[in-house]
């Protein structure tokens, strides 16, 4: 029988290294807005196709245990023209639209949503910005990152509903944009239009999400409290561990009780 840890010491933990990280790296003041920024589907599957297989703790035989599940970090943001200059405290999520697969209609993407802690040009990008930077922008925002549960990882799926978030400054939806409007698109939006549907076919607050690290499904803030993805099921819809693994295994940036040998 697998002795699982406790969820909530597991969450306990989890906050404590949240909490390690805002202290290093002081929060802006945040704005409240939220910005839509075009990008071509690529960009998504590029970066999301950077996942790797890292160590993540050790059994008591010695074996270690691995996992490729939230290890793209999202801790920054290319773009080819300046960011606004007041956006730091803003929310930034990137769309894209696409053929999902041969013969279907083209559909529209989101990414996980990302809190700007700093903006600037690539030669100034802070220390906390840890992972790959890849292609060639020269402007980019940047979140700080921790390691272990600490860490925002990046996703991104499929979501029609992209398309009914209004653009109050334009007066029109997501959707209603054209074609030639789409490419350099980076504009505030109406954050209250942006709702999309939960495992039950419910609508919810977009702003009341995250990605399942697992299926990386749009889920529900509660599903992970409640260690239960509503899409694909998963149990620690957060948490990178694979299934049936004792959690205690783990090392503690993850939640466990190891301590890594230097």
């Amino acid at each position: 029988m697998v002795i699982q840890q406790n969820r909530k010491d597991l969450k306990d933990k989890a906050a404590s290294i949240s909490y390690m990280r805002e202290e290093q790296v002081p929060s802006p003041s945040w704005t409240g807005r939220y910005f839509a920024m075009f990008v071509n589907h690529s960009e998504m599957k590029n970066k999301a196709d950077l996942a790797t297989e890292r160590d993540i703790g050790v059994t008591s035989e010695g074996e270690k245990i691995t996992s490729s599940l939230g290890s793209v970090i999202h801790d920054h943001i290319g773009s080819n023209r300046p960011f606004p200059e007041d956006i730091v405290g803003c929310i930034i999520f990137r769309i894209s639209r696409a053929v999902p697969f041969k013969g279907a209609s083209a559909t529209w993407f989101v990414d996980n949503g990302f809190s700007v802690y700093w903006s600037g040009r690539l030669d100034d990008i802070p220390d906390y910005v840890t992972s790959q930077i890849s292609g060639d922008h020269e402007h980019f925002v940047a979140q700080p990152t921790a390691s272990g549960l600490g860490s925002p990882y990046y996703s991104f799926t499929s979501c029609e509903e992209v398309g009914e978030v209004l653009i109050p400054s334009l007066g029109k939806t997501v959707g209603e944009l054209s074609e030639k409007d789409l490419p350099d698109l980076f504009i505030e939006v109406d954050i209250d239009t942006f709702h999309v549907e939960d495992g039950d076919g419910e609508q919810m607050p977009w702003v009341d999400t995250f990605h399942c690290i697992s299926c990386s499904e749009i889920i529900h803030d509660d599903d992970d409290s409640n260690g239960y993805c509503g899409k694909c099921y998963c149990p620690e819809p957060a948490h990178p561990a694979p299934e049936d693994v004792n959690y205690a295994d783990l090392y503690e940036e993850w939640g466990g009780e190891r301590k890594r040998q230097l």
